[in-house]
């Protein structure tokens, strides 16, 4: 392309001064390039069940059948389990003192 300025040997002119404009000033929040959890929800999805007929895919609202009887459902322990167990009968035995060692007096210079 063709240059149809005149070429001037002067110093180029800088930008014009930044001024800050009257008024409350605008908020910038901090965005964190670490933060990996979103800031949007997320709904959670849940399976119905049914109060009812007791499966899953409806609620009692929508449910035409008949009411079946309830069976609570099986109910684990919880905690550690002994490998053996060991009757009450032979657990209490009788505190015995501590054997106590009396040094020997003949031995002693005195």
């Amino acid at each position: 392309m063709l240059n149809l300025w005149a070429h001037i040997d002067y110093i180029k002119p800088f930008p014009l001064m930044f001024m800050r404009m009257p008024g409350r000033p605008t908020t910038r929040h901090a965005s964190k390039k670490d933060n990996m959890f979103s800031t949007t929800k997320v709904k959670v999805s849940r399976t119905v069940r049914c109060t009812k007929y007791l499966e899953y895919s409806h609620n009692q609202r929508a449910c035409k059948n008949e009411r079946k009887q309830y069976v609570p459902p099986l109910i684990k322990k919880t905690g550690r389990t002994r490998k053996h167990i060991i009757p009450s009968s032979t657990t209490s035995i009788p505190n015995q003192p501590p054997a106590t060692t009396v040094p020997n007096q003949a031995n002693s210079p005195s």
